[in-house]
């Protein structure tokens, strides 16, 4: 019978680590979010003009779904947070 390392590991430690990488991954998503939504900021109304209708409208609609994964990953980034014990996010 073999014996995995994650076995080893008690169990509080297996869910720490497991929001650890929830946290780390719901940053990740706010960070990418971020740079989508400012990037289709630039593009909607800084470049605006040099653009294709459809393009502005698609960028439009990127600005507003962008906003809305970034939410999301603060969401998930709370509920990983309070499970490791934060009390502030």
């Amino acid at each position: 019978m073999a014996i995995l390392a994650n076995d080893l590991v008690p169990d509080n430690q297996k869910s720490d680590t497991h929001y650890l990488r929830l946290v780390m991954m719901a940053n990740w998503v706010m960070v990418i979010a971020l740079c989508v939504f400012l990037g289709a900021l630039t593009a909607s109304y800084g470049f605006g003009h040099h653009l294709s209708l459809a393009t502005q409208i698609a960028a439009h609609l990127l600005t507003i779904v962008s906003a809305a994964v970034f939410k999301l990953g603060y969401a998930t980034r709370c509920v990983g947070a309070f499970n490791l014990g934060h009390k502030a996010f």
